[in-house]
């Protein structure tokens, strides 16, 4: 039964009890609360999108995976840069430190896209600006803040955002440094339950040994880029989009960002992944750097001569050389040879002795010695 034909009904019973009630005309979907509109919204949106990557053959249809914001292709790609950006540090420095940040503020119990935004105090930026300068930072350091829902224990708020943000910085920084970024977060933040800050630093001598995969062939990383990117998206743990998430509250939390303040999801919306400093221009550095060695590796696959790998610096191996046989030549031909060996030489043959010069001097003619 319908919103109004419910209302039609409770008005014929109220028409027995001698109560007027006047019905006016108006849509069913005003009549009832909402909740899920902005989440419904997210769905049609991310279905569009599948049915756009459609493509059709003459006897197969094949469905290509989506690369928008919402997707796990974008998730993954964040994570490729994390990891690129790590690279880069442990190529270019020999010693560097790698800073996480995790920020929470459970106790605002406001809408979530104004908790979000109390979260990214324009202070605390400010702190974190002058602490990076301070140090000489500001120039080479590279940072990228994710966003992830949190799920607290108010009854009336189902999911909340909490920051992490990752460092890296050249050179051997103190974790006392950080301590301003921790008082700054719990004075300035509403509703700020907690900044916990992790540093780590490294050097060359503690490179980490490369696990299988493509990081033995791109270089292994610290655990920030999997702190980061690989434990606190969402997306990775989907197949195509965000439509695959199982908690209803990831997916609440998704389509929120998604809407953003002017509530479409053809806008870019609030974004989870936020890029500071050099991250993206280190990231790229990178990247090309891979691509060349890529495409050199294969030019030289193709040449006859090559047995390397396209993609690796590894040799295939060779069957191993026959012996080889010594080689038999005839007694004539075998003193023709050292006769005209030892002449060039000039030491002593059978038939010839050999030459003194004259006055310790050899005369040329033509470059071959002779006696006067």
């Amino acid at each position: 039964m319908s919103a109004t034909e419910c209302l039609q009904g409770m008005t014929d019973i109220l028409d027995e009890t001698n109560v007027t009630v006047e019905l006016e005309s108006f849509e069913p979907d005003l009549l009832i609360t909402h909740p899920s509109r902005t989440v419904d919204q997210f769905r049609q949106w991310l279905r569009e999108k599948r049915e756009s990557n459609l493509a059709e053959y003459e006897d197969t249809t094949v469905q290509f995976n989506p690369e928008h914001n919402w997707s796990h292709y974008k998730a993954r790609q964040n994570f490729a840069k994390a990891k690129d950006v790590d690279r880069h540090f442990w190529n270019s420095y020999d010693e560097f430190t790698t800073v996480l940040i995790t920020r929470t503020a459970d106790d605002n119990t406001g809408p979530l896209l104004e908790q979000t935004q109390a979260l990214t105090s324009k202070s605390y930026y400010q702190s974190r600006y002058r602490l990076l300068r301070d140090r000489g930072s500001s120039e080479d350091y590279a940072a990228v803040s994710v966003y992830a829902p949190k799920y607290p224990t108010h009854a009336d708020r189902t999911v909340r955002t909490h920051i992490h943000t990752g460092l890296w910085l050249p050179g051997h920084v103190e974790p006392e440094a950080f301590d301003l970024l921790k008082d700054k977060h719990m004075a300035t933040v509403e509703g700020a339950t907690g900044c916990h800050i992790t540093v780590r630093h490294h050097s060359s001598d503690s490179y980490p040994p490369a696990e299988n995969g493509i990081d033995s062939t791109r270089g292994a990383t610290t655990s920030l880029p999997y702190e980061l990117a690989g434990e606190n998206q969402p997306l990775m743990n989907t197949e195509t989009d965000a439509s695959d998430l199982y908690d209803e509250r990831c997916l609440e939390w998704c389509a929120t960002f998604s809407a953003g303040d002017d509530g479409s999801h053809d806008t870019p919306g609030m974004s989870y992944w936020r890029e500071l400093g050099s991250f993206r221009e280190y990231a790229d550095r990178v990247e090309n750097s891979m691509r060349r060695q890529v495409e050199r590796d294969l030019r030289r696959s193709r040449l006859p001569h090559r047995t390397e790998r396209c993609g690796t610096n590894q040799m295939d191996s060779l069957p191993p050389e026959a012996e080889s046989s010594p080689l038999r030549i005839s007694k004539p031909t075998r003193e023709s040879l050292f006769r005209a060996v030892s002449q060039l030489a000039q030491i002593p043959t059978p038939d010839r002795r050999l030459e003194t010069p004259i006055d310790g001097r050899l005369k040329t003619s033509k470059g071959i010695f002779r006696g006067s």
